[in-house]
């Protein structure tokens, strides 16, 4: 199944996200430490995408603890909601 044709979920905080692949393992709880990869871009002017976070290809991962403000809100938001294993598509709005 094509990304844009996969479930697009909204939160009450604006957060978007689709999930690519459920995990099966447990949700993180706060304070918990995670490891994730992530490839984090923003929009230029005209929709071209550029990257300014890569983890695969600096090739080590990005590390906090869920729900303690270490991160951004978005990717915090995102992250916790996840089961372990899950692969998830976020979109973070700018504010």
């Amino acid at each position: 199944q094509a990304l844009e044709e996969m479930l697009l979920v909204e939160t009450k905080s604006g957060l978007k996200y689709r999930d690519i692949e459920v995990g099966q393992g447990p949700r993180p709880p706060k304070g918990f430490q995670i490891t994730v990869n992530a490839v984090m871009m923003v929009p230029r002017p005209g929709g071209e995408l550029i990257t300014f976070v890569n983890s695969l290809e600096r090739g080590f991962p990005i590390e906090f603890r869920i729900g303690t403000g270490s991160t951004i809100k978005g990717i915090d938001e995102g992250v916790s909601t996840m089961r372990l294993g899950g692969i998830r598509r976020l979109y973070i709005p700018g504010s």
